[in-house]
């Protein structure tokens, strides 16, 4: 198997979320929150979210794009010193 590159991690990961987010986040409006609520879940802290795949979501969305925004600076900075 060939070195998987943070590109290729990346597509895959949006990929997977573009398809499952919006189901998780209406099956967790649906089931974990109470019907009169008129609130959003993605206005809820990740820490404050049930546990369930929505909160995977989010929480390996966030991940996922604040190390790749890390690492693209880090790059940046290495270039310019370098």
């Amino acid at each position: 198997m060939s070195l998987i590159v943070l590109k290729d991690a990346d597509k895959a990961f949006t990929a997977l979320y573009s398809n499952w987010f919006v189901n998780e986040k209406n099956w967790y409006s649906e089931n974990l929150l109470n019907i009169n609520d008129d609130i959003d879940p993605d206005d809820i802290p990740i820490e404050n979210l049930e546990d369930c795949d929505y909160k995977n979501l989010r929480i390996l969305d966030e991940f996922f794009h604040n190390w790749i925004s890390s690492y693209k600076v880090a790059k940046l900075n290495s270039k310019k010193k370098g």
